[in-house]
């Protein structure tokens, strides 16, 4: 016999402004520790040394609006600000190669 257990949905926000990022920077995994901490919560990262490429979530600050392609890769669009106006965010990338 199998029991249904009822599910309950949670919603977790997570401030990724608790970090000292300094402007115009990121933590794509190139640090070689593979994830960074936001509120308790690990966001993890795979980094490729032989070809500088990364895979997985990225914290930024960087704030720049008009240069495309891929070497404005951790910049944020729109007015260029996050939603709390405090400068850092998430950026999700997935590999295949990864």
């Amino acid at each position: 016999m199998a029991a249904a257990l009822p599910l309950q949905a949670v919603t977790l926000t997570v401030n990724f402004d608790d970090n000292a990022l300094p402007s115009d920077s990121y933590v794509n995994g190139s640090d070689g520790y593979g994830a960074f901490v936001c509120d308790h919560v690990r966001l993890d990262n795979d980094y490729s040394t032989d070809y500088g490429s990364w895979s997985g979530f990225a914290l930024s600050r960087v704030n720049d609006t008009h240069t495309a392609g891929y070497f404005n890769q951790h910049a944020v669009w729109g007015n260029g600000l996050d939603r709390s106006g405090g400068g850092s965010y998430v950026v999700g990338y997935y590999s295949a190669y990864g």
